[in-house]
């Protein structure tokens, strides 16, 4: 297989406009897999199998293939302080993610299918009940459904 590319989603940002957010993905026998955590494109996970278009060289997102089983949170930091905390606390249950900006204040943050999605929202709700965060469901896979 060759190597990784960028693949650009076209999503709705909070004000109704259209904008872009490229993801690496690696090509694979039925398409191409997801190599990094989303930070707005919704319903799409790590790991999760693509069908992409090209126009003039360029990869779009076209449809998905197949679920990975990751599910995806995006998270705001409100304490910027508690930056470092927040992400030890991520880190220790077990939960990858990335940072976007130079404080990590806003970090997009990937459930592995082996970890329970309510044991891991039971923790992340207490950090939202205490002000520290505030956080958002961007894809929730079906193994974290059920």
């Amino acid at each position: 297989m060759s190597e990784s590319r960028k693949v650009f989603f076209v999503y709705e940002d909070t004000d109704g406009d259209l904008a872009q957010e490229s993801l690496w993905a690696k090509p694979v026998v039925d398409g191409y897999e997801i190599e990094n955590i989303p930070f707005f494109a919704k319903n799409i996970a790590f790991g999760d199998v693509i069908e992409v278009e090209e126009e003039n060289g360029v990869l779009y997102f076209n449809g998905m293939v197949r679920e990975s089983g990751w599910s995806t949170l995006h998270v705001a930091v409100l304490k910027k302080e508690l930056a470092s905390d927040v992400i030890k606390m991520l880190e220790s249950a077990g939960l990858d993610w990335e940072g976007y900006g130079k404080d990590n204040l806003y970090l997009a943050v990937g459930i592995p299918p082996h970890l329970k999605y309510s044991e891991v929202t039971g923790l992340i709700d207490r950090s939202e009940a205490q002000g520290i965060i505030d956080y958002g469901e961007s894809c929730i896979s079906r193994h974290h459904r059920t």
